[in-house]
């Protein structure tokens, strides 16, 4: 058998290859359906990591579903303890300039700016301690799971490079290996950034318009 890896540059300039279509997987009258099945992918690609993660930390009992929890290293020294510190100082109406929260303390407005910026980290400020470690937790599983369909977007709609189709079943493995690597899993505990790991698919399509326009 015979295999050709090279790229054919003997092709007449009015000769194209022919590329497999991806079609609808619904191509009927019913809008509902629809609109439902061919984005099932969008929907496929948050609920798989979503759920994985879940029963992942149910078997293990982690938060919600035990009294454990996921934060290693820089969550449980550096950024929990500025947490809990941050909702403890607004809850008893206390507020000092230096925190003695974490590992050797810091001033408390670069800690805001660095660690709590983040809108999701801010609604844990309406709970209580141990009620903010729990919902912290599932607003980072949202976050990874989100990541999966932003990134598919990514791959359906770019500009620069081969754009994908809807369709196309490899899309939606490349957008779970993209919420489920373990970059995304490390991060869970420098929660503050999964915001951008989140939305970067979408920084690199808005600069590839620019780069276009």
């Amino acid at each position: 058998m015979k295999l050709s890896v090279l790229p054919k540059f003997n092709m007449q300039p009015d000769e194209k290859e022919l590329a497999y279509v991806h079609k609808p997987l619904y191509e009927g009258k019913n809008r509902f359906l629809s609109y439902i099945l061919n984005r099932s992918f969008y929907l496929l690609a948050f609920l798989i990591p979503f759920l994985t993660l879940l029963l992942f930390m149910k078997y293990f009992g982690y938060a919600p579903f035990g009294e454990k929890n996921m934060f290693v290293i820089d969550g449980a020294y550096i950024n929990l303890p500025v947490l809990t510190g941050m909702i403890h100082d607004i809850r008893e109406g206390t507020f000092h300039l230096y925190t003695l929260k974490g590992t050797a303390g810091s001033e408390f407005f670069s800690s805001i700016a660095y660690y709590l910026a983040s809108p999701a980290t801010l609604f844990c400020l309406f709970f209580s301690q141990k009620t903010a470690v729990i919902i912290l937790s599932l607003l980072s599983v949202l976050r990874i799971a989100l990541s999966g369909p932003v990134f598919l977007y990514y791959l359906t709609h770019r500009l620069i490079g081969k754009k994908g189709s809807p369709y196309d079943p490899m899309m939606l493995v490349f957008s779970l290996g993209y919420s489920l690597s373990a970059f995304a899993l490390v991060q869970y505990n420098d929660f503050m950034y999964l915001d951008h790991f989140m939305l970067f698919p979408l920084l690199v399509l808005f600069l590839e318009q620019l780069m276009q326009n």
